[in-house]
C-alpha cells in the first residue's frame, strides 16, 4: 500500500476547510452544533477519496484480499479524520453540553462509515468511486435536513435524545454491514481461492 497510490489531497483540503470553520465566528450553542456537523460532512467527503484505486485492475490478482485493502484504506482515512474531529470537539466544548458532543460524535461515525460503505459499493464497478460518492453523500444530507420533524436526523432538540440516538445508531449499524458486504472479494476470486478436488486427492 504505497502512499503515492492514495488520493490524500481531498482529505488534506478538507482539513484546511475544517480549520476555517472552527475559527469562523458564530454565536450560541446552535452555531456550535452546525459547525460540528459541517466538520463531519467535510471530513467524510474528503475521506471518500481514500477508496479510489486507479491500480485496482493491476492489484486484483495479488494475495491480499479486497476486504484487507479496503480496511487499510479506510483505516488510514480514519487515522487522519479522527484527530481532527477530536480537536473540533475540544474547540466547541465550551458552548455545548456533553450530551450534544456525544450525539454529534454518533452522527459523525454514522456519516463517516456510511460514506465509506457507499464509496466501497461504487468501487466494485469503478476504480475511482470518490467523485461519485460525494454527490450521494450530499443528497443524503439534504434529505436528512428536509425530513419531517418526527423523522429528522439533524434536529436541534434540547430534550429527548433517545430517538435521535437510536436513529443514528441504526444508520451506523446499516453502514457497517454495507461496508462489510461491499468489501467482499469478487465471485471469481472466491472460486479461484477454493482448492480443487483434484488438488486435494492423495
Amino acid at each position: 500500500m504505497a502512499p503515492r497510490l492514495l488520493r490524500w489531497q481531498p482529505l488534506a483540503g478538507a482539513v484546511m476547510i475544517v480549520a476555517v470553520v472552527l475559527v469562523w465566528p458564530d454565536a450560541g450553542w446552535k452555531g456550535g452544533v452546525w459547525s460540528l456537523r459541517a466538520v463531519a460532512l467535510v471530513l467524510t467527503m474528503g475521506a471518500l477519496f481514500f477508496l479510489d484505486d486507479a491500480s485496482a485492475e493491476v492489484t486484483a490478482p495479488v494475495p491480499a484480499p479486497l476486504w484487507l485493502r479496503t480496511v487499510v484504506r479506510a483505516g488510514l482515512a480514519l487515522l487522519v479524520a479522527l484527530p481532527v474531529w477530536i480537536v473540533a470537539l475540544l474547540v466547541e466544548r465550551s458552548r455545548l453540553p456533553e450530551v450534544w458532543l456525544l450525539w454529534l460524535s454518533v452522527e459523525f461515525a454514522a456519516l463517516f462509515v456510511g460514506g465509506l460503505a457507499f464509496a466501497a459499493l461504487l468501487g466494485r464497478g469503478a476504480p475511482e468511486p470518490g467523485v461519485l460518492a460525494v454527490p450521494g453523500l450530499v443528497v443524503f444530507t439534504l434529505a436528512a435536513l428536509a425530513a419531517p420533524g418526527e423523522w429528522t436526523l439533524l434536529g436541534l432538540q434540547t430534550t429527548d435524545w433517545t430517538i435521535a440516538h437510536v436513529r443514528w445508531s441504526v444508520v451506523l449499524s446499516v453502514a457497517l454491514a454495507g461496508l462489510a458486504w461491499a468489501s467482499r472479494d469478487p465471485a471469481w476470486r472466491r472460486r479461484s481461492a477454493r482448492p480443487s478436488s483434484m488438488a486435494t486427492r492423495p
